[in-house]
């Protein structure tokens, strides 16, 4: 690499960090955040229809009052934060008011 080629790329790399550093900043929240609306965010009615249960593979029916998809046949109902479901039996609420806790099948 020639001086002159050398020269070009130390200043553009050198206006690549002060860009960089810049939009580092402009990142930094300038104010507390509102609080995240969650529930708030509207799902994919075309998305909402391909989900299913990752334990039953049955279909999920919304509870839009509890905001969560409920799995009939797992007795599970699998929250959603921030308009995506949740769909990790380990996060998910039972329905037979017994906390969710592997069975012997899941061992």
């Amino acid at each position: 690499m020639g001086h002159l080629e050398f020269g070009v790329a130390k200043a553009e790399s050198a206006q690549y960090a002060k860009i960089m550093s810049e939009d580092d900043m402009s990142d930094a929240p300038s104010e507390p955040a509102e609080p995240d609306h969650e529930d708030q965010a509207v799902l994919d009615d075309a998305m909402v229809q391909l989900l299913v249960c990752p334990l039953t593979k049955q279909p999920l029916v919304y509870d839009e009052k509890a905001r969560e998809f409920v799995s009939k046949a797992a007795r599970l109902a699998y929250p959603v934060r921030g308009g995506v479901p949740i769909l990790l039996p380990s996060e998910a609420r039972s329905l037979d008011g017994i906390p969710n806790a592997p069975s012997d099948n899941d061992r």
